[in-house]
Order: C-alpha cells, then structure tokens, then sequence
C-alpha cells in the first residue's frame, strides 16, 4: 500500500506528504484510546474527523491531477476503491466472526445482523434506521460497530467524483471550485445543526453521510486550493512559493533581538494545532452540544490548516514525518479494522474487576501485533516494502493465468459455463495486485456473511456455543 494512502485512498502524486503520516497516527491513537477507555480519551472519537479531512483531502487531490490529464475514468476509478476496501473489510467481518465464535458467542447474533451491511458499505444507514447511537449502545455492542466509517467513506467514493466533475468543469478557476465545496460543506454543517435535538439521540446525525460530509469536503477544498500546477506529479508546490515565505521581522525581546520568519510560524502553527488536538482529545465530551453546532466543522478546519502547515519544509514537517508516525500511519487503517473487535471480546462487559494499567499496554501490544499481521497479510499491495520508508520491493504482479482460465471458459458454449468464465476473468483482474491474503479475505468473508445470512437459530447457536465454552 502506498504511504500517503488512508482508508484505502491513493492520489497519483509520487511525492510523499509526510504530515499525513502524523494526522494518521494520531487519529488512530486517539481512536484506540476512546474505545479502549471513553474516560481515558473521552475526546478520541475526534480521531475520525482527521481521517476524514485526510481522505477528502488525498481523494481530491487524486482526481484533480486526473481530471486535468484527461485520464479519469469512473468505472476505473471505482475498481480501485473497491480493490483498497473490500478485501479488508470482508476479512474484518470472517476474521471477526470466527473470532466471536470462539471466545464471546453471546455476541454471534450481533455480529450477524451487522455483516451483510458492513460488507455491501451501508452498516451506517443500517444503525440510523435501527436507532443505534455510537455513543450510548444499550447491552453488548456490535463488534462490527466500527465498520459504519468504511461504509460511510465508500458512499462519498461513488458519490463525490460524480459531483465533482461537474464542480470541475463549471467553475474553471481554484478559488471558485473551493468556493462552491465550502458551500457544500456549511450546508451539511447547518443540516447538523437544524437536525440537533438536545437530549435525543444523535445516531441519525453522527452516522450520516449528508451530515459528516462537511468534514471530508473540507479536505476536498484544501485539496482544490493547494493544487496550483497542472502537469506536476513530483512536488506541486516547489514551484512559485507563497508570500509569507519572504516574511521577516526582527522583534526585541526583553534587550535581544529575534528574527522571526514565515517559515517559523507556519512550524509554530502546525505544532499549536497538534497541541489543540492532543488536549482536546483527553477533555472533549462527546455529548457537547457544541460539537453539533459547528464543532465538528471548526475541528475539521482545524486538521485541514495542520495538513496545510505540514505540506511546507520544516521542523513541522520533519517531525510528523517521523519513523515512529511513518510506521504508525502507514498501519491506520489495518489497526482500525483489527482493534474494534478485539477489545469488545477482551473487556467483556461481564468484567467486573478493572484492568491494571499493564492489561492495557498489553492490550496496546496484541492489538500492534495483530494490525501488522492484517496489513502485510491482507490490506498491503503487491510490492509494498515492510517498512514504510524502504524503497518498494521489485514484486511484480500476479501473471494472468486466473485471467486466461477464465476467458477459456468465457469462450464455451455453455451459458453457464460462459457466465462463470466471465466472472472468473472479472474477478482475477480486479485482484491481480492484491497479495494472496486479500483474495483469501474476500473469499472467507464472502463465505462468512452467507453463512451468517442462513435462517437458523442464532440465539440457540450462540446459547449452545457459551453453555460449551471451558
């Protein structure tokens, strides 16, 4: 998987865009905390906002440099979002299934009425329609819960390009597109807002694409805005660069003078942010009313002037660039799919003693272990190193045999053979650059959720499974 992919999102910039590292980083730490322990990041939820705003941001960023070369194509582009998400999160749904089974069978039943959803990416219209509240689940959540993020983050992939290049073509200057997807994304703000009821449940609000999209489109914007050359794959923004980085004042402090330039502001700036997002995330209440009134915009603001302060040289830039976050972002996504039904099945709610501090690191490591066992298993591409910062290995993609099987059968004169040999050729093209984990994924979650979708007994089963579990 490419280093500045997030939730399965490539641009075709070959440069990479080290603060995404950092965003990513921190978004999944922030996350982990709060499904860990809401009290010991009660503000962590806030990790999806920046996941969002860097997925807005690289999605846009990706189809303007392909828009501008005349080389988008919707069915193709579609083929690749599907070839990022499916595999991962049909092998979240198998794996976390045969999971359940074995150590929490009480939460079978659950798991299958969220399987289908998650895996067709409509779980979060599943859980507004069945009034499940993210932050109030009455009994025992969902371990599939998590997944209502790469459905609402699918349906913005079939939906947004469709919007945005009639944005593209309408309006012919930077400032005008940027404008009219500010625009968007207030109305979804105010949607937010004129939807609030306090004292009510938010699942409607919170789950819902036309209400969280401000926060992906705010990244769309800035996407918008920072692209200046057309043509430029390498380093968009070497080139021409802004006024404030000629700023320079000498200012006296106490007797002795400082030279303060552009670049150490912006530097300063990008670290005020991160510092913003790191209190906010240990004393943020969930349930503020503020946050539906604008707060989740004003945060996504916040994380788009980040990646902003971030795309320019600088100690900033080097910092949340790091090994450490290079590793840690480069792993976001596995480690998100992976942590959820982990800690449902390790703090049953039947637990009635608390962990030990040293429970949770322990906690912290399985789920680290098990997230890079998922990436290089399932999530990574062929060719991507082990290590984000070494060079990409020289694995050349699967050979076409899958392909050349299937159009032989394609080419019989039996109809069903024939249909079966075009979904052969289908199918082994659209995993050609997966490793052979993914394929297994698809496959076994494929097997998992027609499994789970058989009418039988589910409670029984789940009954039968605890009363036989040691």
């Amino acid at each position: 998987m490419p280093r500045i992919v997030v939730s399965g999102v490539p641009t075709t910039a070959s440069r990479h865009i080290a603060v995404l590292d950092g965003m990513r980083a921190l978004a999944i730490i922030g996350v982990i905390g709060y499904h860990t322990r809401p009290s010991l990041l009660p503000g962590g939820f806030l990790g999806v906002t920046l996941f969002f705003v860097v997925s807005g941001f690289l999605l846009t960023r990706s189809m303007v440099n392909l828009f501008e070369r005349l080389r988008f194509s919707y069915p193709h582009f579609l083929r690749g979002r599907v070839r990022r998400l499916w595999p991962s999160v049909l092998a979240t749904i198998a794996g976390t299934a045969i999971l359940v089974y074995c150590m929490a069978p009480s939460l079978l039943p659950k798991v299958r009425g969220d399987a289908l959803p998650s895996a067709l990416f409509y779980s979060n219209w599943s859980f507004i329609f069945r009034k499940l509240s993210y932050f109030q689940a009455a009994g025992l959540p969902s371990p599939l819960t998590h997944l209502w993020f790469t459905s609402l983050i699918m349906q913005f992939y079939v939906l947004w390009p469709l919007l945005f290049v009639l944005i593209f073509q309408l309006c012919r200057s930077r400032a005008a597109r940027a404008a009219v997807i500010g625009a968007l994304a207030l109305a979804s703000s105010l949607e937010m807002l004129l939807l609030y009821t306090p004292g009510q449940d938010t699942s409607r609000i919170y789950y819902g694409l036309d209400t969280r999209a401000a926060e992906l489109l705010v990244g769309a914007a800035l996407a918008v805005l920072m692209h200046r050359h057309a043509g430029r794959q390498d380093d968009e923004f070497a080139h021409d660069p802004p006024h404030w980085q000629f700023f320079s004042r000498t200012v006296h402090v106490r007797g002795r003078e400082l030279r303060v330039t552009g670049q150490q502001l912006v530097n300063a700036l990008g670290f005020a942010l991160l510092v913003v997002f790191c209190v906010c995330f240990a004393v943020v209440d969930p349930q503020s009313a503020w946050l539906y009134r604008g707060g989740y915009l004003l945060f996504a603001l916040l994380a788009a002037a980040m990646i902003w302060a971030g795309m320019h040289s600088g100690v900033f830039m080097r910092a949340m660039g790091a090994k450490v976050c290079s590793y840690i972002g480069s792993r976001s996504f596995s480690l998100y799919l992976v942590h959820y039904p982990l800690l449902i099945v390790l703090n049953p709610a039947t637990r009635t003693t608390p962990l030990p501090w040293w429970g949770y690191l322990g906690q912290f490591a399985l789920i680290l272990a098990v997230g890079e066992v998922f990436f290089q298993l399932i999530e990574a591409m062929r060719g991507t190193p082990c290590l984000p910062w070494l060079t990409r290995a020289a694995e050349p993609a699967r050979g076409p045999a899958g392909a050349r099987l299937g159009r032989r059968l394609a080419a019989s004169g039996n109809t069903a053979v024939r249909a079966l040999g075009t979904a052969g050729t289908r199918f082994a093209t659209l995993t050609a650059r997966l490793r052979p984990g993914g394929v297994v994924g698809i496959v076994a979650g494929a097997l998992a959720v027609l499994v789970l979708m058989l009418p039988l007994n589910w409670q029984a089963i789940a009954r039968a499974r605890r009363a036989a579990a040691p």
